[in-house]
């Protein structure tokens, strides 16, 4: 049985606080994480190496009966958030992962300038067909240069904007990105 009570850990104006709360699925305890402008920077490399995100953390993260049939929760925001140098601003994320399937499920909203965007994305590790990534991205007037990286053998100096919606599905080593998206004012180099 784990126990704690307000675990604090703090560098800085970074803060990460750990308690327990009686389980409401089982005989154990549920394990509560408050974060506070946490630099994801630190540590993603270790998780992600590519693409390069950077921002500070905030929010709350629930990891339900973590002995026997683990899942997390999470409601957090990122502040000055960045995608391969890019700045995007502010993202909000809320989801939750299930250890038993490997399933995990993010709602993503980005509504800053020149970045507006929502995505909700679904993972099933153990689904071994088509179906493992879903996913579906609503872009509104949003700028395209967050592009350049992925498409940098076609097109350079690549700037304007999109909107639309784009579908993401197959498996994670092969995605499929169908959609319909309008570019507005949008400029670039073929290469």
């Amino acid at each position: 049985l784990l126990t704690a009570s307000e675990v604090k850990f703090a560098h800085e104006d970074q803060q990460l606080v750990i308690s327990t709360e009686p389980s409401g699925t089982g005989n154990t305890n549920d394990v509560l994480v408050d974060l506070k402008k946490i630099n994801i920077g630190d540590f993603m490399p270790f998780v992600l190496k590519d693409p390069k995100l950077e921002g500070a953390m905030t929010g709350n993260v629930m990891i339900s009966d973590p002995f026997h049939n683990l899942m997390v929760d999470f409601e957090t925001r990122l502040d000055r958030f960045y995608f391969e140098n890019d700045s995007i601003g502010i993202l909000k994320l809320k989801g939750n992962y299930t250890a038993a399937s490997g399933n995990v499920a993010v709602n993503i909203i980005s509504d800053n300038d020149p970045y507006n965007f929502t995505a909700d994305m679904a993972y099933k590790a153990g689904d071994s067909t088509d179906n493992q990534l879903k996913g579906t991205i609503n872009v509104a007037h949003s700028n395209i240069h967050i592009l350049q990286r992925y498409l940098s053998t076609i097109f350079s100096d690549m700037n304007g904007n999109a909107s639309g919606q784009l579908k993401i599905s197959g498996r994670a080593q092969s995605q499929e990105v169908i959609g319909r998206v309008t570019l507005n004012d949008a400029a670039g180099t073929i290469e």
